[in-house]
């Protein structure tokens, strides 16, 4: 049914009714003074904000939630409001943020929380600046993620008190320094608990000054141009989610993670490289490879109990190209087989030699050379087993098996699919996060017997072990689909 509640001389403060069917437009409630928060997210409004930007009258409007319904048009001058919060996010918004410029006329710009991610919104951030003219800052959540937002990340040292900054999947592009201003320093941000700038074109280094490790939890940087190392983690410890895949260019190997990290996260990037860079839509088999099973499940891959990789088997899969070195950052691998991949070629990377547990290797049929480095014969020497061109025993490779079809790039995400809707903050509090516990199946490695075959995939030790999927996007649901508490 539709819904009229915008009367005047209606005295509810709180209004609260979400996910519903109501229909018709958004209620003028510009005239009621009594009126602090309306939750109407979740239904099926249509119609424009225009409204929003008419006299606000006597309006004692501070937290407006229109998320999830069928709202169109632009985003309206709101300059007239004393609204807070404002979540219009999942709606049929088109234009720019060029009106968001228009709250530096309020008498005070305490403007809270903004989240219009998941429109169609373009154009550029605008300079916001306007808040820094000794009124109160108090800025908690920005998420405009899902849009098609581009140039470069806007200046928001001056928010030094955000909790949410939400800009994924857009268009930006220059460095993530950018947020930090001229310095290009993050750790400005003293509050922050989600930071998230993947799926655009972002480039250079990850920033070494991060926002504070006492409050950062959701870091997702994953899906951009990032390259160099990846900044010292360890000190982080309320960190619960890292994104770090889909950057071909930075260095895996030697990340170093707080403890309540589970790696696997990185073993997930590590494998997304090696896909990417070593033709992996062309692979013989590569079931469940950048998918959404977990590490388990996919195509050659044996995990731990801590869902780490500790096989890693691409026997006589058409692997190709120069090796990459992000199998290096698979801390936890104990055998390696790239046999029978006549096209992969490079060198071994040297970093091997430091993996402990790493005592089976075998690139017999390989154009893979090795290191000349005293430290890294040694450790071949020392090791179980180790095969190469000058060790390998006949018979020859077999015929490769028929070529499994696959989309090509284009049409198959890199992504893991988002977790379940989490809670968080809307009115610039902290939040606590219920995190689900996922249980991941045990996998099976892939056999193989001949001239190639050095060693089967070893059985998985049974037992619940972490989601990596779940925990690589858990700042996505928590951001996105968990942000507001009203």
């Amino acid at each position: 049914s539709s819904i009229g509640i915008d009367s005047a001389s209606s005295k509810a403060v709180w209004v609260w009714i979400s996910n519903n069917r109501l229909s018709g437009t958004v209620p003028d409630v510009s005239l009621n003074e009594y009126m602090e928060i309306l939750r109407l997210d979740g239904n099926k409004l249509s119609g424009t904000l225009d409204e929003l930007a008419s006299e606000a009258g006597r309006s004692g409007l501070i937290t407006l939630d229109l998320s999830r319904n069928k709202i169109s048009g632009t985003i309206p001058d709101l300059s007239k409001l004393s609204m807070q919060s404002l979540y219009v996010s999942d709606n049929k918004l088109s234009g720019t943020l060029d009106n968001l410029t228009k709250l530096g006329e309020r008498p005070q710009n305490v403007f809270t929380n903004l989240d219009l991610g998941g429109n169609n919104l373009s154009g550029t951030i605008p300079d916001l600046s306007f808040f820094n003219n000794g009124r109160r800052i108090k800025m908690g959540e920005l998420s405009l993620p899902g849009n098609n937002l581009s140039g470069s990340l806007p200046d928001l040292s001056i928010f030094t008190k955000l909790l949410t900054l939400d800009l994924a999947d857009n268009n930006f592009t220059g460095s993530i320094g950018d947020l930090g201003g001229s310095s290009g320093d993050l750790s400005v941000f003293t509050k922050l608990v989600v930071l998230d700038v993947s799926g655009n074109s972002l480039s250079g280094e990850i920033p070494v000054n991060l926002p504070s490790s006492e409050s950062l939890k959701y870091l997702h940087v994953n899906d951009n141009n990032l390259t160099g190392s990846v900044p010292d983690l360890s000190g982080f410890t309320q960190l619960k989610a890292l994104g770090l895949w889909g950057n071909p260019g930075l260095d895996l190997v030697n990340v170093t993670t707080p403890s309540n990290i589970n790696r696997s996260v990185i073993d997930w990037a590590a494998l997304w490289t090696l896909h990417y860079r070593n033709g992996g839509y062309g692979w013989n088999n590569r079931s469940n490879w950048i998918g959404t099973k977990p590490l388990s499940d996919w195509h050659g891959v044996d995990t731990d109990d801590n869902g780490e990789v500790t096989v890693l088997n691409l026997r006589n899969s058409n692997v190709r190209g120069s090796i990459s070195s992000s199998i290096a950052a698979l801390a936890r691998l104990g055998t390696l087989d790239l046999s029978c991949n006549t096209s992969l070629s490079g060198e071994l990377p040297l970093q091997l030699k430091d993996i402990d547990g790493l005592d089976t290797v075998n690139i017999c049929s390989t154009a893979i050379t090795l290191p000349d480095n005293t430290d890294f014969t040694t450790w071949k020497d020392g090791i179980t087993s180790f095969k190469d061109s000058s060790t390998c025993s006949s018979p020859a490779c077999p015929q490769p098996v028929s070529q499994q079809s696959s989309p090509p790039p284009s049409q198959e995400s890199s992504l893991p699919p988002p977790a379940e809707e989490g809670s968080g903050s809307g009115e610039g509090e902290d939040e606590t996060e219920n995190v689900p516990d996922t249980e991941v199946p045990s996998g099976e490695g892939d056999t193989g017997s001949g001239g190639c075959a050095l060693v089967s995939g070893a059985e998985e030790p049974l037992g619940v072990a972490f989601s990596l999927l779940l925990t690589a996007s858990v700042l996505l649901a928590v951001s996105r689909a968990g942000r507001r508490s009203g």
